[in-house]
């Protein structure tokens, strides 16, 4: 699969620091004179060579011969600057190791829970990827047959002319039975553009709805299968056709985890949906309570963030969708999962038996998300390399929050809504081969 774009991926490399210094001061030079169009090729080709393990390497995406000189010298800065680092990042996306990280560093994929959907997601990589564009057509497909609209007209709507109209697109993308769907797609097109550049995960976890998603990477579900079972999520959790039925709302708090754990025991009908980090839970309640406990804790000087769901999910106010969502389980085939998976629920390992793999997805939607549990079990099994696939970069952030400063590294392939997906998904595809990774360039 070939990714036409105009970015391109430059990867410079030598046996250590001094020698990549010199090896950029020489490619600078030429950069700079009458052969810079031919030493831009050079570098191109060079760059799709394999990185030897014990190689010094920089590398950054760039759009010219003009743009790669300037991040290149801006690259060389920081290399003298820092002469004995071992890694460093800037913002404009220039990349440096040492070498690359542990051969025994274990590969762990994210996959993106509901909240993260923006408009417009993977635009760019939709009409450039195959592997992408066929994971909407597939969706939008179980949609037509439903009698609906297309996802993809949800999610790629007409440019709105008024802040009005694209707050009512935006509402309409948030909700539930769209959301859902929409995010799964999302994170099946970018994990199987990383697969075939050749990635191989040695784990998944999944946050909320995307379990489902880290599920189907591990081989539990089929695509077809996982696509009924994203869509039958997301239409199973939406609010039942009644004007007086609250589904409730969640409430994110930066604080310290067990202050914030202890304050939600003092406020009425709020349940812990989500244990983020040593640093955020999401609380969850009725409409009402929520807005109320929002107010109680700012004003307690605790930093809270109403999110941009439909409903409280993991709380008993989502209970109307169990039944028709454990149905739906029952109704596909479970297969043994082919590596690990860390489970929402327990924060530990997915049993082997397909029987209480359905028994624990069956009452996933009621139980609270343990996934600072596991990040850490996950760490603890030798994971250090974190590979969000979906929208936006939630789940990295986290990771970096629960590891803090123990050895690790953090890759979102679309972490940006601002920003070309098609750009994002070769800085992350840069950094994986920064950090060692063997892919080929897409």
């Amino acid at each position: 699969m070939s990714i036409a774009n105009s970015t391109s991926m430059i990867i410079l490399s030598a046996a250590g620091p001094q020698e990549l210094a010199a090896l950029c001061q020489t490619m600078l030079a030429r950069l700079e004179s009458a052969e810079a169009d031919s030493a831009f090729q050079e570098l191109l080709e060079q760059s799709s060579r394999p990185i030897s393990a014990d190689s010094a390497r920089m590398g950054f995406v760039c759009e010219s011969a003009e743009e790669a000189s300037e991040l290149l010298k801006t690259g060389l800065s920081n290399l003298e600057k820092k002469p004995g680092d071992e890694a460093w990042a800037l913002r404009k996306g220039i990349y440096f190791r040492r070498q690359s990280m542990d051969a025994q560093s274990k590969v762990v994929a994210l996959f993106s829970g509901q909240g993260s959907q923006y408009l417009g997601m993977l635009n760019e990589l939709r009409e450039q990827s195959p592997l992408v564009s066929q994971s909407f057509a597939a969706m939008d497909e179980l949609f037509r047959k439903d009698g609906l609209p297309p996802l993809s007209e949800i999610i790629f709507p007409d440019p709105a002319e008024e802040a009005e109209e694209k707050k009512n697109q935006e509402a309409r993308l948030t909700l539930t039975e769209h959301a859902q769907p929409a995010i799964g797609t999302v994170s099946v097109g970018l994990f199987k553009i990383l697969q075939s550049a050749g990635l191989k995960v040695d784990a998944t976890v999944g946050h909320s709805f995307g379990e489902l998603t880290a599920l189907w990477a591990a081989g539990v579900f089929d695509d077809h299968d996982y696509f009924f079972l994203a869509k039958a999520r997301g239409r199973a959790m939406a609010a039942p056709d009644d004007p007086d039925f609250d589904a409730g709302s969640m409430l994110a708090v930066k604080a310290d985890a067990e202050q914030v754990q202890q304050e939600a025991e003092s406020l009425t009908d709020i349940k812990v949906a989500n244990l983020n980090s040593d640093k955020q839970v999401v609380l969850a309640g009725p409409k009402q309570a929520v807005l109320a406990a929002h107010d109680q804790l700012k004003e307690k000087g605790f930093s809270v963030v109403l999110l941009p769901v439909a409903a409280a999910f993991h709380t008993p106010l989502v209970g109307h969708a169990q039944k028709p969502f454990a149905e739906a389980i029952r109704s596909v085939p479970i297969h043994p999962a082919k590596i690990p998976v860390y489970s929402n629920s327990t924060g530990g390992l997915y049993p082997k038996e397909t029987s209480a793999i359905q028994g624990i997805l069956e009452e996933h939607i009621l139980n609270s998300v343990l996934f600072k549990t596991q990040i850490e079990n996950s760490y603890k099994d030798g994971g250090r390399i974190y590979i969000e696939f979906g929208p936006k970069g939630v789940l990295t952030a986290l990771v970096s929050s629960i590891l803090a400063d123990q050895p690790h590294a953090t890759v979102a392939v679309n972490a940006n809504p601002r920003k070309s997906s098609v750009h994002q998904f070769q800085d992350a595809m840069l950094q994986l081969r920064i950090l060692g990774l063997d892919l080929k360039e897409q």
